[in-house]
């Protein structure tokens, strides 16, 4: 088992090597909102007008952004100055608190006193879940507060129960909605172990410590005494803003799960989960992630990144079904290596947000881009990864048209990301095509079975 153990490890490990390097960009937006452009602000290069009103609000805790910052003036001072080199080196810290949260689960799989069948599907299922190098490799908040709990769940299984603490209180204080993970963990433990209260006192004297700290970091974040997980329920339940971002019914993770997670292995990692769920209402497992789940359920607006923490999980849900029922084993493992592999690959090779290679091109284009009009083409800007300013102004195709034949001679870059757009302002103009991000050949299969003309392709041109 200790082999199997080695095999996994290196596996995952390599996966998550790649997916740290070439998942580039963002799942969600709020991955670069919410982290990147709040370092930014710390670290001097963008000003406060451009944050969202989080700000205002102060509902985010600093020592996200304050650690980027400090690893980003890191690797200023050791030459790396490319933005992109710089956020392939948070990836990379990201995927390896991933990659020691698996290690630390696979030794407590290892000193189970479960059959081996048990401790064999739980070590191969840690690396063979598709979207998981994925997810480490993200910079978010859901991301490391997955981490930091599993962290404090293998110290406290070692009954290290301060540090056990101190990961508690990262865990929350990088995701406040950890609270319904981190609570049900800390009173499972006390009804169902026999530990002394001063083993208990510490955790809460870690996790209080870390919230004190957080909370001086916060206040001078903000520059005023303040508490963000308060400000933070304040403003998105008791005031309700964040259904004012898309209000889902209760049941829209089933249909995010059973989609995203791709048929038919979704299928079986709903089963799974469900049967530990039924089964075993009060295991460890269970006791952590019901309320969880039930509470995101509850929640009116919901994102799939929102329930990223259940997904560390799923390796023992599907080793407790799978052990339960060996012919489901035996005929469905195959099948669901046979899909899961390649899209373990495709997830770990392709950007996450396949519009950074945009960035990429203005950020080596030898002169300088600081104006570019756009039709119908509204994104946030990635500041971020700009080596100088650049202004965005929207305009309509008439006015495009236009603007080329005026009087100023300077050179005049013109974005789209509508492929029938991108062929009328081609036939309209001898103006030169810069950036496309489609290839020919995938646009040449796209015309052949009729579909080009529905897809977004961001194209950039350049009018002398």
């Amino acid at each position: 088992m200790r082999i199997l153990q080695r095999n996994v490890l290196i596996f995952s490990a390599f996966f998550h090597i790649l997916a740290a390097i070439f998942s580039e960009g963002f799942h969600r937006p709020d991955e670069y909102l919410g982290v990147f452009q709040w370092m930014q602000l710390k670290l001097g290069d963008l000003p406060s007008s451009h944050l969202s009103w989080e700000l205002k609000a102060q509902i985010r805790p600093w020592l996200h952004p304050y650690l980027f910052a400090t690893i980003v003036n890191f690797c200023k001072t050791i030459g790396l100055n490319n933005p992109f080199h710089q956020a392939t080196f948070l990836r990379i810290l990201c995927s390896l608190l991933g990659m020691i949260s698996i290690y630390q689960l696979s030794q407590l799989i290892l000193k189970s006193p479960k059959p081996d069948l048990y401790k064999k599907i739980a070590l191969l299922s840690l690396a063979s879940i598709w979207f998981l190098p994925f997810v480490h490799a993200r910079t978010t908040a859901e991301s490391l507060g997955m981490s930091f709990f599993i962290f404090a769940y293998f110290l406290f299984e070692e009954r290290k129960t301060f540090t056990s603490g101190l990961m508690l209180g990262l865990s929350f204080i990088f995701r406040f909605q950890m609270i319904f993970m981190i609570a049900p963990f800390v009173l499972w433990h006390i009804l169902f172990t026999h530990l002394k209260i001063s083993q208990h006192v510490k955790v809460f004297m870690g996790g209080l410590l870390v919230l004190g700290l957080s909370t001086l970091v916060d206040s001078v974040g903000y520059g005023n005494w303040t508490f963000t997980p308060y400000n933070y329920f304040y403003q998105n339940i008791i005031l309700g803003i964040s259904s004012s971002f898309g209000v889902d019914p209760w049941w829209k993770y089933f249909d995010f799960i059973f989609f995203k997670a791709i048929p038919p292995i979704s299928i079986l990692f709903i089963f799974c989960t469900f049967y530990h769920w039924v089964t075993r209402p009060f295991s460890l497992f269970s006791f952590c992630t019901i309320p969880f789940f039930i509470v995101h359920s509850l929640i009116a607006h919901k994102e799939l990144r929102f329930i990223f923490p259940l997904t560390i999980f799923l390796p023992f849900f599907m080793a407790e079904t799978l052990n339960k029922f060996p012919k489901i084993f035996k005929y469905t493992w195959k099948t669901y290596l046979y899909i899961s592999l390649p899209l373990l690959i495709y997830s770990s090779l392709t950007p996450a947000h396949s519009p950074i290679e945009f960035y990429k091109y203005l950020y080596q284009e030898k002169e300088p881009v600081t104006k570019i009009y756009t039709l119908n083409l509204v994104r946030d800007q990635l500041f971020f990864y700009q080596k100088n300013s650049i202004e965005l102004k929207y305009v309509s195709d008439t006015e495009i048209i236009n603007d080329i034949f005026n009087n100023d001679k300077k050179p005049k870059w013109f974005l789209m990301d509508q492929f029938v757009h991108t062929e009328i302002f081609a036939a309209k103009t001898n103006c030169t095509l810069k950036y496309q991000s489609y290839s020919p050949l995938l646009i040449n299969i796209g015309k052949i079975i009729g579909q080009e003309k529905r897809w977004k392709m961001w194209t950039l041109f350049k009018c002398d």
